[in-house]
This record gives structure tokens, C-alpha cells and sequence, in this order.
């Protein structure tokens, strides 16, 4: 009960103290969770997300960190999300982190968050990453936004992506816009399938995405979605 007494007496002290309060937050999210205590780990997340800004960085830094459990990080990414727009200049600077998962989940935040300063970054992610579940989720992401750069990074990766599941989430996202210019590139790709007899899959979700987009049923000829 005495605790938001104790946090206003913290946070009117220097910066260290705010700092140290914030830390042991971190410090408590950390070890209560990985001891199988989500409530008490739950309650330490919601003192972050009060905390907001004093505990951006650090967040940013579980997020970012392997040794952590996915779990504890996927807590974090749930913090930030909820902070909202002033974690994203944080998640945008992840995609410089070598570790694959401190990209996909920053990724994954960042269009949850939906501020449009995540699209460049994530077109950027979506065509240059190595790792291919780094892109996939980009391309999962980008579909939370609108506009003709979202258009034009996930057209691109209709068109050359090579990797299954990274070309069925950026379809899936295309399909989601409900863009009539996205036809072209889907049946582009759609005949290049059909033709080569590859991945049922991908065909699926071509199909899906032009249906989206048409409203015609997803089993229609080529021609039809034209």
C-alpha cells in the first residue's frame, strides 16, 4: 500500500536515484520471472510502463541481450509496446544488434506500436537482413501500416524473395492493405508459382492476398483477379 508514495519520493529525487528505482524494477521483472512468479513479474512490467521514459533503455537492453529467456524478453517487447511512440527511436536503433532475435522482436514491437517512423527502417530490415526469420517478421510488421513505401518494400519482396515464409507474410501483408496496384506484383508472382510447380504454400497465400484485395473467391482464374 505504501508503494505509490514510494515511487513519487523516488522519482522527485536526483537522476540516480530514478535510475536505481528503475534498475531494481528490471532487477524484480527478471527474477520473479524466472522463477515462474508472472503475477509479481506482471506487476514489476506495469511499474516499467508508469515509469515510461526512465525505463526505455533498459528495456530496450533485455530486449537485446540472448542471455535473457524469449519469454522475459517478449515481456519487455510488451512494455515497450505499451510505452509506445517514445520507444520506437530505441527499437529502431535493435536492427544494428547482431543478435537475430533483438531484430525480430524489435521488429515485431515496432508494428504492434505503429508509429510510421518504423517504415523505412522496417522495408530497410525487410530487404537487407540475412537472417530469414528477422525478415519475416518485418514483412509481418510492415502490414500494420499503410502508404506507397509499405507498397512498394513488400511488392519488391513478392517479386524476389526466395524464402518461403518470408514471401507468404509479405503477401499476407500486401493482401491486408487492400491496395488495387498490389494485384499486379501477386500475379506476377502467382503465374512465376504455377508454372514452376513449387510450394503449395506460397500459392495459398498469393491466392489469399488477391482474394483480400478482389473479394473474388481464392480458387478464381488468373485472369479473373486481373
Amino acid at each position: 500500500p505504501e508503494w505509490p508514495a514510494a515511487r513519487r519520493k523516488s522519482l522527485a529525487m536526483s537522476e540516480a536515484a530514478q535510475n536505481t528505482l528503475v534498475e531494481n524494477m528490471i532487477r524484480y521483472m527478471s527474477n520473479t520471472f524466472n522463477r515462474n512468479h508472472f503475477e509479481e513479474a506482471n506487476r514489476a512490467a506495469a511499474e516499467l510502463i508508469l515509469l515510461d521514459r526512465r525505463s526505455l533503455e533498459y528495456l530496450v537492453f533485455i530486449v537485446g541481450d540472448q542471455r535473457n529467456s524469449v519469454g522475459l524478453r517478449d515481456m519487455a517487447v510488451g512494455c515497450l509496446v505499451h510505452i509506445g511512440s517514445p520507444s520506437v527511436p530505441g527499437l529502431i536503433q535493435s536492427f544494428e544488434s547482431p543478435r537475430y532475435q533483438a531484430r525480430r522482436l524489435s521488429a515485431r514491437a515496432l508494428g504492434r506500436i505503429g508509429d510510421k517512423r518504423a517504415v523505412a527502417p522496417l522495408a530497410r530490415l525487410l530487404r537487407d537482413d540475412d537472417n530469414f526469420v528477422v525478415r519475416t517478421e518485418a514483412a509481418s510488421a510492415l502490414g500494420s501500416f499503410k502508404g506507397d513505401e509499405v507498397a512498394r518494400a513488400l511488392s519488391e519482396a513478392v517479386r524476389t524473395e526466395e524464402e518461403p515464409t518470408v514471401l507468404e507474410a509479405a503477401a499476407a501483408s500486401l493482401g491486408a492493405g487492400g491496395r488495387p496496384q498490389s494485384v499486379g506484383p501477386l500475379l506476377e508472382r502467382l503465374e512465376r508459382e504455377e508454372r514452376e510447380g513449387t510450394s503449395v504454400g506460397i500459392r495459398r497465400a498469393l491466392r489469399k492476398a488477391l482474394a483480400r484485395i478482389t473479394s473474388l473467391p481464392a480458387s478464381s482464374d488468373r485472369g479473373a483477379f486481373q
